[in-house]
């Protein structure tokens, strides 16, 4: 017995010590902001490939456990981006990191899919999630007051479209909406949990309810809600029997009373201070003993049967809802309440902007898609206005701008699959899930690495073993064990693709953080040795360069890897620019200002260069090249007008770039067509910056107009006669 016992307490704190690596790497990748960035992301991607290089085979030779194949349909995801990578993609980078990151979520589910086989581990896994979930919780409501510092826990704004209220709640994220919705799912499951059976559930629930609806309401997201919403629907439809949805009904109405309370409070407490941050806290200890204190009620109500009851139950819903209400009209006096109202519909204009000019880029490639970060990499020639958004905001369209309808199929046969096997098993499990899925329709939610993460790891501890019971058990062992030396050979490029984009992320991360040039270069040069595909080592390094041979040597270099880069087109035109190769210069400067259109930057840039490549050419008796380079500085500066007339022609243009004429444009552009011998348009745009009064411009202007006048009547003296 105590060799048992001694068994018992071993395997228990295997469990315990399994659960806290699960914690441990989910809670890092929070912390981490999501894994929204690559450079965080190589450090989880290694774990995991070092993890199934080294437990994969052991579980399945040597346990002689089967591999559950479902978990490699990620691999198929994988595949899809490496299609793109032999066709030629937007970002050769992008698309590898995407490679990486599909790879590592097929081993992370391969290797949650074999722990939770066994119905006890499927409880230290959800319990696992849940701290997570307080984590962010706490964190979330540490950095609102101001008590812990993270960089942008907390944004604030001065648009009433972007905020009502001028501050949202963005977590460790770092992004309001996408909070909301991880938030939103934790939420759910709460709710899930105090309708249900069990009283440490019930009481974990009561404790944590009001703390998730009020962080909700800071966030001010209004798309997750309505996917809390929805799913909450689901959440009723999986209810066990009509007593399970009337509690269901009964805390949600509950919760959304103390949350808008909760978060009336927390508003005022940052813009007054005084007793609300007080009042923010006995709202939630408060909520939390009503809550409980309901949960007894509802328990020991029996069955619940009987109008009497029903009559009760309703009145009691009802009060709740007027309540919260009025708790909401209440928070919403803070600031412009418009946006909660739904009042505001500029970030909806917006995301319409996004999908429209999204559809068009994905028209041009509806197969295959253009590969990793193709969005990001492409949209300034897609975009129809000058809109801030490196981001498509949809995750569904992202897959099909990256992988093309090939991708998108595999992503859904992937979710389909699984959502079949949760289905089987704990289907209730589902409602908490399609708040993620049904939000990630119309945000970046799935460019987190993070909610992958969670997303897969839920689906692997509430998934049926749809393996067990084969009719063949030795052909699907073999089918496995081809399905594990698959998954390891993938694994292993994942391991030495990962290390090199660790190590340039690293020495790019210490370049930044260095004192001295060269010091920074030397970092630089290493970091581009590790991954010679990161364009942005590249832009880092060629300003530092002294030789502008070597600057053009390295940004030419950087075009096998993003051909259509507009950033690393404009530096290169730039450097040739300074070499003095006109033509070439010329060629591209047009093609980084066509790729990105509306970068007002790129613009004023190409203008000056070309108008000191005329200037310098002119003076070494180079009248050719002068007159190339004075006529593209020509062409791109009426370019750059046209478009900025078209900006300030419409109503209400999305111009979070801020594209507008340049006054340093203009004055360059008058150089340009003095050296065409068009003086009275080059004395047009001096006029004018004079007037205007342009700040830095008046008196450059007003010189180089004396020069023109100068040079005009020494022509006319020349000419006269006798």
């Amino acid at each position: 017995m105590r060799r048992f016992g001694g068994f018992r307490i071993v395997r228990k704190f295997g469990h315990f010590a399994a659960a806290a690596v699960l914690a441990g790497l989910l809670g890092w990748s929070a912390w981490r902001f999501g894994l929204f960035y690559d450079d965080d992301a190589y450090s989880a991607e290694l774990l995991v490939f070092a993890a199934v290089l080294a437990g994969l085979p052991w579980v399945v030779w040597g346990r002689k456990e089967s591999l559950p194949a479902a978990a490699l349909f990620p691999l198929g995801v994988a595949a899809c981006y490496g299609i793109t990578l032999l066709m030629g993609p937007a970002s050769y980078s992008g698309t590898v990191d995407s490679m990486l990151r599909w790879t590592a979520f097929a081993g992370w589910l391969t290797l949650l899919s074999l722990w939770g086989k066994k119905p006890g581990h499927r409880g230290w896994g959800e319990a696992a999630i849940q701290a997570i979930g307080l984590f962010l919780l706490v964190g979330g409501w540490l950095g609102w007051f101001g008590w812990l510092s993270f960089p942008e826990i907390v944004l604030r704004f001065d648009d009433p479209e972007l905020s009502a209220t001028g501050v949202r709640l963005a977590g460790f994220l770092q992004y309001s909406n996408a909070y909301a919705a991880v938030l939103a799912f934790f939420l759910l499951r709460q709710w899930q949990g105090w309708a249900g059976a069990g009283k440490l559930r019930a009481i974990a629930a009561s404790l944590s309810a009001i703390p998730y609806a009020g962080a909700i309401a800071l966030t001010e997201s209004r798309g997750a809600i309505a996917a809390l919403l929805a799913g909450f629907v689901l959440a009723l439809v999986f209810a066990d029997g009509r007593r399970e949805r009337g509690k269901l009904l009964l805390v949600a109405c509950w919760t959304l009373l103390g949350g808008c309370a909760a978060a009336g409070g927390a508003l005022r407490a940052v813009a007054a201070g005084g007793s609300w941050g007080w009042l923010t806290a006995g709202v939630l200890v408060a909520g939390a003993g009503a809550l409980y204190g309901l949960w007894l009620w509802t328990s020991r109500r029996g069955k619940g049967e009987g109008w009497p009851t029903v009559i009760l139950w309703a009145g009691v819903t009802v009060l709740a809802l007027a309540l919260g209400a009025a708790a909401y009209a209440w928070m919403g006096s803070m600031g412009n309440g418009s946006r909660l109202s739904g009042g505001e519909f500029g970030t909806a204009a917006s995301r319409l902007l996004f999908y429209r000019d999204g559809w068009r880029m994905f028209l041009d490639s509806p197969w295959l898609g253009f590969g990793g970060d193709s969005w990001r990499s492409l949209f300034g020639y897609y975009q129809s206005q000058p809109y801030v958004g490196s981001e498509v905001h949809s995750g569904y369209l992202d897959m099909l701008l990256d992988t093309g309808l090939l991708g998108l199929a595999a992503l859904a046969v992937m979710l389909v699959v699984w959502i079949r096997r949760v289905w089987k098993t704990r289907r209730e499990a589902l409602a908490p899930a399609a708040v993620l899925l049904l939000h990630a329709a119309v945000d970046f939610d799935f460019s987190y690495a993070w909610i992958w993460l969670l997303l897969l790891a839920w689906f692997a501890l509430f998934s049926a073993n749809a393996e067990a019971g084969r009719p063949d058990a030795r052909r699907w062992r073999a089918a496995g064990g081809v399905a594990a030396a698959l998954l390891l050979g993938a694994s292993a490029w994942g391991l030495w693709a990962a290390w090199h984009g660790h190590a340039a992320a690293r020495d790019l991360a210490a370049a930044r953080r260095t004192a001295t040039p060269a010091a920074r270069e030397a970092k630089l040069r290493a970091a581009l040795t590790a991954n010679p595909a990161l364009v942005r080592i590249r832009l880092a390094l060629a300003p530092i360069l002294l030789q502008a041979e070597e600057r053009e040597s390295v940004l030419a270099a950087g075009l096998r890897y993003e051909p259509q880069s507009a950033p690393l087109l404009l530096q290169l035109g730039l450097a040739e620019a300074e070499l003095g190769i006109a033509a070439q210069a010329e060629v591209r400067l047009r093609e980084a200002l066509r790729l990105e259109r509306f970068s007002r930057e790129a613009h004023v840039a190409a203008i000056a260069e070309m108008a000191r490549l005329s200037q310098a050419l002119r003076f070494r008796g180079d009248a050719a090249g002068a007159r190339t380079a004075a006529e593209a500085a020509v062409s791109f500066y009426e370019r750059f007008a046209a478009l900025a007339r078209e900006v300030e022609a419409e109503p209400h243009p999305a111009n979070g770039r801020g594209f507008a004429m340049a006054p340093s444009a203009q004055f360059n552009a008058a150089q340009a067509y003095a050296d065409l011998g068009r003086i009275p348009k080059a004395r047009g745009l001096l006029l004018g910056l004079i007037s205007a009064d342009s700040d830095g411009w008046r008196d450059e202007a007003e010189e180089l107009l004396k020069k023109l006048d100068e040079g005009s009547a020494s022509e006319r003296v020349a000419e006269s006669p006798g």
